[in-house]
Formats: structure tokens, C-alpha cells, sequence
């Protein structure tokens, strides 16, 4: 397996859903800060090198700070795709102004294009405001097959 780095800041907004208050659907666009792979020296290993803008569609349970949270990171300009979601609560802390910030960490559990048999983690932190918008920086491990 290869091993793929990226570490991406999204800035995006949560809705929640009127029909089921506890569930909120996020997106965010995001840059991507750096790519690498695990040999940098050999062109395969730089597989992350040209993603570009990345995109975020996530659906949240949110319940007494804690959240599970599954979904798609999508790379268009590569046509690639990342599926992720969270096989343990994370957190998320409120702040008397309404604001928050917490912590995730995301399984990957597959993908296409270039990430087709993509496994690995994602670990994210996050500042969230009163409005529903937020800023994550997220930081991924991804092995692909050979």
C-alpha cells in the first residue's frame, strides 16, 4: 500500500434539518494546504499532489455534544472521492457566546478515482459560531492499494 498525506482547511456551514432537530447537514469548501506521499522522490507517491479545491457533504448526529458523523469528501478537479464517517462519537464543546470548537476523527472507508480502495484516518479540530458556520482543519492519512 501507499501511503497519501493531505492536510485540508475547510470553511463551510451546518444546517440542521427541521424534520429531525438532532441532524445537521454540513458543507464546506476546502483548500488544500499540502499533499505528499509516502516516497516524495518517486512520481507515483505524489498521487495527492493536484487535488485542488476539495468539498465536504456530511450528515451530523448531534446529541449532548457528542456527534457521529458520516459522508463524502469529493475532489473535483481530479474527479476523486473520499467516503468517511465516524466509527466513535466525537466532541464538540459550546461556549457561552454560542460559538464551539471540538475534535473528530473520521474512518475512511472507501472512495473512487485515485482514491478507489482508499482506507485510513482523517483527524480533525474545528471552531464553530452561533450561525452554523465553522472552520476545520483536517489532517489525512490515506493507504492506497498498489
Amino acid at each position: 500500500m501507499k501511503l497519501c498525506t493531505l492536510l485540508i482547511v475547510f470553511r463551510g456551514h451546518g444546517t440542521a434539518d427541521p424534520q429531525a432537530p438532532a441532524f445537521v447537514a454540513s458543507a464546506a469548501t476546502g483548500s488544500v494546504i499540502t499533499a505528499a506521499g509516502d516516497e516524495p522522490l518517486e512520481p507515483e507517491a505524489r498521487l495527492t499532489a493536484d487535488v485542488g479545491k476539495a468539498l465536504m457533504s456530511t450528515r451530523v448526529f448531534n446529541r449532548d455534544g457528542r456527534f457521529f458523523e458520516a459522508g463524502r469528501i469529493s475532489f473535483p478537479d481530479i474527479d476523486s472521492h473520499l467516503e468517511v464517517d465516524t466509527p466513535d462519537a466525537a466532541r464538540a464543546f459550546a461556549r457561552p457566546d454560542g460559538s464551539s470548537f471540538g475534535a473528530a476523527t473520521w474512518r475512511i472507508v472507501g472512495g473512487g478515482g485515485r482514491f478507489t480502495g482508499a482506507q485510513g484516518l482523517v483527524t480533525g479540530n474545528f471552531t464553530g459560531d452561533a450561525d452554523g458556520g465553522f472552520v476545520d482543519h483536517q489532517l489525512y492519512k490515506i493507504f492506497l492499494p498498489i
